[in-house]
């Protein structure tokens, strides 16, 4: 009989039922030896894991990667495009310094300007603009409806046309550097798309130039946006 210590006789008496690991005590003899205590079975044990088999696991069980389906490069995507579209804008497109005096209004009703003016408080290109300059582009704007599915701008086109959505949901599809628009494969080349909501803007380079469209944008759901021709600002 191994010797046990008093201290720790009552512990050993109130739990006999202890299960220690077969594989370790079987090695270290640890019933064999006489000894009962779970303390002193734990800490023999503890130490066999600590000295003997810990250093012989393969740290690499612990690693986790994250798994995705998604392209990994989306989102250094998604930052091209956001940057290239503020390079573009704050470079060409500043409205400030448009004689607004000289676009026409159109004819609208209550309703439509106290739908439309919020858009253009908080849209990006206007919101710097007087609260007067605002209500001469909101009536210079007008109502176009587009039903799901339907293109509203077409890469490599000729377009005049800048859009803020009142309702509705677009997507934005971008193509790889000279993509030839008219190419049988174009959705192949496709290299990031985005969803815009209401009160986004899109189109903006038509304001003050006729640049070629740089994405496709299709219409998600039945749409209703405000349009401001940008051939206004050039005559």
């Amino acid at each position: 009989m191994g010797v046990q210590p008093a201290d720790d006789a009552p512990l050993a008496r109130s739990h006999t039922s202890f299960n220690h690991p077969a594989s370790l005590t079987s090695e270290a003899n640890l019933t064999d030896g006489g000894i009962s205590n779970p303390v002193v079975i734990f800490s023999q044990c503890f130490d066999k894991v600590i000295t003997q088999q810990l250093p012989s696991i393969n740290p690499n069980i612990f690693r986790t990667e994250l798994r995705t389906t998604e392209d990994p490069t989306r989102d250094t995507k998604e930052e091209e495009y956001k940057r290239a579209k503020r390079q573009s804008v704050f470079q060409k497109v500043d409205l400030t310094s448009v004689d607004l005096s000289l676009i026409p209004v159109y004819e609208k009703t209550t309703e439509q300007m106290e739908e439309i003016l919020p858009l253009l408080r908080t849209n990006f290109l206007t919101k710097k603009l007087s609260e007067e300059e605002i209500e001469k582009i909101a009536g210079a704007m007008q109502p176009q409806i587009f039903n799901s599915g339907d293109t509203i701008i077409r890469y490599g086109d000729l377009g005049s046309l800048y859009y803020i959505l009142a309702k509705g949901e677009v997507k934005v599809i971008v193509y790889q550097k000279e993509t030839d628009p008219n190419d049988p494969d174009i959705d192949e080349k496709q290299v990031y798309d985005k969803h815009l909501r209401e009160g986004s803007g899109f189109g903006e380079l038509a304001l003050l130039y006729n640049d070629k469209r740089s994405a496709t944008i299709k219409a998600v759901t039945d749409c209703e946006a405000y349009v401001l021709d940008g051939k206004l600002f050039k005559q």
